[in-house]
């Protein structure tokens, strides 16, 4: 019998995440800034008064199915087809997970008093959540299918965009996370302007920090000679780790260049993908690869880096970007998308038109082989990175939650049970 006291006192949010646990180590699997977000910022609401509970899929064989996460806040893992499958697979299962969803609350008596619901694979759990207890559904997208299509990304299901369109349509609001991110909504699904809210994301500055070079090389194994352009996140076709392959093939020096991979695992495909194409390139000896990381020793590779590459086909803000320049690691990346609203050109990195790896590999050839300007742009990213922080995230989102909120809310007449059993 599983059983944890609920906080009567506070405002509660349900997330749901039916893929994304912020349990997973970003870049392994499906796991991504999506998760990060989910762990940042559910802690900080609670200091707002905001208690959240998130729902999410059995994702581990044996794993616990409810795990205390702050305080009065949790993670419940529902039973939604074998643990194992693949992001895609679950498509197949989503009804299940709604109707688990809507029997955990049920069964427990809980109540909330508004549903966040994050990626189109929530969307129809959240949505029908909220409509049973008549609460407010609010939906963030992290991507869109529409979006990565336009920017030159793999064909999406049709399954896939309608449930997004729907989505666009049904939910109460939509949380964005820059307000370019919002005009697009407006020019794709027709979103009303007031519909949306941007909330700026943040990085943990007691986390990710300037240190030394040498020190971080030395205890990852790295070389202190080499020129490293780091690559952190999933090893897939979107997030362009073959761009940047290409784009170190186009540069003129490559004396003691190294390109660190730190993303999936060894037993992930994609992995022979990639080297496949380095072999074709020629550059196949300068990749260094180190699976995917807990973010409490990532600085560590942003720190041994002498710039940190994001050659991604569209990123709806770019926690990366933000990590690496907080530990004073410059950036380079494509003028696309939440990239925009962190990457400040030719102050903190740089930033190329999209696809163009000949002047992505100039721009890294600049910052190796130019010390003064290297260390300029790291200085510059670690004071830019200052005006970004969870805390403030977490201030926003919570007045946005509160604006949809109203004191006659459901919460006022369904009290959540002292325990759970």
């Amino acid at each position: 019998m599983n059983t944890f006291s609920i906080n009567k006192n506070c405002r509660r949010v349900a997330f749901i995440s039916t893929h994304g646990c912020p349990l997973m180590t970003p870049g392994m699997r499906s796991a991504g800034g999506m998760n990060v977000f989910l762990r940042r910022i559910a802690p900080l609401l609670s200091r707002q008064g905001i208690l959240v509970d998130i729902f999410t899929r059995c994702h581990h064989v044996g794993g616990p199915e409810i795990f205390q996460f702050d305080q009065n806040s949790h993670i419940f893992h529902l039973p939604a087809g074998n643990p194992q499958i693949s992001k895609d697979e679950i498509t197949k299962h989503l009804d299940e997970f709604t109707d688990n969803l809507l029997d955990f609350i049920s069964d427990n008596e809980l109540s909330y008093d508004l549903v966040h619901s994050h990626y189109w694979l929530s969307a129809s759990a959240g949505q029908s959540l909220a409509n049973y207890l008549g609460v407010p559904h609010l939906f963030t997208f992290h991507t869109s299918a529409e979006i990565k299509e336009r920017s030159g990304g793999h064909k999406e299901g049709s399954y896939r965009k309608q449930n997004e369109a729907n989505i666009a349509v049904t939910a109460d609001g939509i949380i964005t996370f820059t307000e370019e991110e919002s005009h697009a909504m407006h020019r794709i699904y027709g979103t009303e302007v007031n519909k949306t809210n941007a909330v700026q994301l943040g990085v943990d500055s007691k986390l990710f920090h300037p240190g030394s070079q040498s020190e971080s090389r030395l205890r990852l194994g790295l070389s202190p000679d080499s020129k490293i352009i780091l690559f952190v996140g999933r090893i897939e076709y979107f997030k362009g780790p073959e761009l940047l392959l290409s784009a170190v093939a186009q540069m003129q020096n490559l004396d003691d260049v190294k390109i660190l991979f730190v993303g999936g695992d060894a037993g992930d495909s994609s992995l022979i993908w990639l080297k496949g194409i380095a072999s074709k390139l020629g550059v196949f000896e300068k990749i260094i690869w180190h699976p995917a990381v807990p973010q409490a020793t990532l600085p560590d590779y942003y720190i041994a880096s002498d710039l940190c590459a994001i050659p991604s086909l569209n990123e709806t803000f770019g926690l990366v970007a933000l990590e690496a320049m907080a530990c004073r690691t410059p950036v380079v990346s494509f003028d696309i998308g939440g990239l925009k609203s962190i990457v400040v050109n030719e102050v903190t990195g740089y930033r190329v038109p999209p696809g163009d790896i000949i002047e992505m590999g100039n721009k890294f050839q600049k910052i190796l082989f130019d010390n003064n300007l290297a260390k300029n742009l790291g200085d510059h990213s670690f004071e830019h990175s200052k005006y970004f922080s969870w805390e403030h995230s977490a201030h926003e989102l919570s007045k946005i939650y509160r604006s949809y909120v109203t004191s006659e809310s459901s919460y006022a007449a369904l009290q959540p049970n002292e325990k759970l059993a």
